[in-house]
């Protein structure tokens, strides 16, 4: 978490995280490779944390799966580890249709649309994964993220923010850019603003003005 000098100070055990997932406040679900010594499986498979961060349990695929893309919403988990895999238990898991290998999954928050970018561009699912088409209203999406049911927010190939307000149907996208982005959040407050995060190789970026620009995350 970043401190008010702007450092940044660790939290939890050491993970490799390879994919990170926020279901609500303090709850986080993610996948990755735990350090020496760490009490959890490796790979690590599906993994979650009530405290966010501190601590972690593992739920399932332990020793079998790194999920690199993960995507939580109300129906389940879905993630990627050289097949497509779909949870509503975190428990049990199905095999999904995906036959791309995703660059990013985001979910709506109910589970009824799934996005995926990939090298054939933005995919999108209303089935829970089983099934996939092109998304051809949208702009060529290395990341993308759900705010809320209506509001998807997404870096482009180029490194342009993109926002669509209905679902995907539309975008707008002469917004703010941004280098090397290797993980994308979106996320409204109770009043409703919008707030976009940017995860790159050497900092975190925010936008709290519709995507128009992006500062560097100190505190």
């Amino acid at each position: 978490m970043p401190q008010t000098d702007g450092s940044w100070q660790q939290v939890g055990p050491v993970v490799d995280l390879m994919s990170f997932a926020i279901i609500g406040p303090g709850t986080f679900y993610a996948s990755g490779h735990p350090a020496d010594g760490v009490d959890l499986p490796a790979p690590a498979g599906l993994i979650k944390s009530t405290d966010a961060g501190r601590t972690w349990a593992s739920l399932s695929r332990g020793g079998e799966s790194d999920f690199h893309p993960l995507a939580v919403s109300s129906a389940g988990v879905m993630g990627f580890d050289g097949v497509l895999r779909t949870t509503s238990d975190e428990k049990s898991w199905s095999q999904g249709g995906l036959s791309a290998e995703p660059r990013s999954l985001a979910s709506s928050p109910d589970g009824s649309q799934v996005l995926a970018t990939t090298s054939q561009g933005v995919l999108r699912s209303t089935d829970g994964g089983r099934t996939w088409a092109p998304l051809t209203s949208s702009p060529p999406l290395l990341l993308t993220a759900w705010a809320d049911a209506n509001t998807v927010v997404g870096v482009t190939t180029r490194g342009g923010v993109a926002i669509s307000a209905d679902a995907g149907r539309t975008w707008r996208t002469a917004l703010a850019t941004v280098s090397s982005a290797q993980a994308l959040s979106a996320s409204r407050d109770k009043a409703g603003q919008l707030e976009i995060l940017v995860v790159t190789e050497t900092s975190v970026l925010q936008s709290r003005d519709e995507g128009a620009t992006l500062t560097k995350l100190t505190s």
